[in-house]
């Protein structure tokens, strides 16, 4: 069965603001969440383009919560803890810490691979392959 993750929180399209604290809490009771994470000066922040609300090392830590690291200091201090996370910029593909393959919109995929969806037209294509996750806005339609 493949893994449906909501992509900041989102499960029914885009919206003007994401990795909002209450919504992915209680999106990731129900699926897994992509999370923007910064560090910086030891204190943590979500955003997607920058740091934008501070947050803790405890509310990240959601076993549920894959981070997506969007600053060195960030990766740096992820890489001695046991949490989900990964960093990329535009690779086709990028190795998360639990050994699964981020795979930008569009690209080839594999039985390991987290496709990321950014249509509702990529999310009908990709959720019927044999991978391992879908990542989109569209989570929602994705379970469907």
């Amino acid at each position: 069965m493949i893994e449906i993750i909501s992509h900041r929180g989102n499960t029914s399209g885009p919206q003007k603001k994401d990795n909002i604290a209450s919504k992915l809490e209680q999106t990731a009771k129900n699926m897994l969440v992509e999370v923007d994470v910064w560090n910086i000066d030891k204190q943590w922040y979500l955003g997607h383009d920058a740091p934008e609300a501070e947050t803790s090392i405890h509310f990240i830590s959601n076993k549920n919560f894959i981070l997506h690291a969007k600053n060195l200091q960030a990766l740096t201090y992820l890489t001695d803890t046991d949490l989900h996370y990964f960093w990329h910029q535009e690779d086709d593909f990028t190795l998360t810490s639990n050994n699964l393959i981020w795979t930008y919109p569009k690209g080839e995929v594999t039985t390991k691979s987290i496709i990321v969806c950014q249509t509702l037209e990529e999310v009908a294509k990709y959720k019927d392959e044999d991978i391992w996750g879908l990542c989109t806005d569209y989570a929602e339609d994705a379970r469907r």
